[in-house]
């Protein structure tokens, strides 16, 4: 097995990021941007229905976003990790990273929140992940099949287990 060293930076990272017109990259993207600490402007960001559906769940979660789909920037202001509204529910429409990615962030959150998704994205099935986020702490209430959305996010109060 091949192993990587990472070295330890003791001051904050700064850079550009130019995000490639990616619905996937995009909501990547996103997501990072939300952990930060401090406020990220992602540029390039291609708006679709999978990117307007995270970003539409970022705002019902609490977090500040600046959108201007004509210049193709979002800037966010990160929490470090943490959700700012403790309670919620969200839509993920029919997008698989918004469905994966904000599931295991709530998941590993100290709230409760629904998701809600899509006929299609109901279809599909989430169990594999729904396990690993169990076997860290979280709780799933399904709303309707077990391993699939929607489904109610108990989080593990943000708390990584072993």
């Amino acid at each position: 097995m091949e192993k990587y060293f990472v070295p330890k930076i003791d001051t904050p990272l700064e850079g550009v990021v130019t995000v490639p017109g990616s619905k996937s990259m995009t909501n990547r993207a996103l997501l990072l941007a939300t952990l930060s600490e401090e406020e990220s402007v992602l540029r390039g960001v291609l708006f679709s229905d999978d990117s307007r559906h995270f970003l539409a769940c970022l705002q019902s979660l609490g977090f500040l976003l600046e959108i201007d789909e004509n210049e193709k920037v979002v800037k966010i202001k990160g929490t470090g990790g943490r959700i700012p509204y403790k309670t919620g529910t969200i839509d993920v429409g029919s997008a698989g990273t918004a469905a994966r990615f904000l599931t295991a962030m709530l998941a590993l959150s100290d709230g409760e929140y629904t998701v809600m998704c899509s006929e299609q994205r109901e279809k599909r099935p989430m169990a594999e992940l729904f396990n690993v986020l169990t076997e860290m702490g979280a709780r799933f209430e399904y709303l309707k099949n077990e391993g699939h959305l929607p489904a109610k996010v108990i989080g593990n109060g943000g708390v990584c287990k072993d």
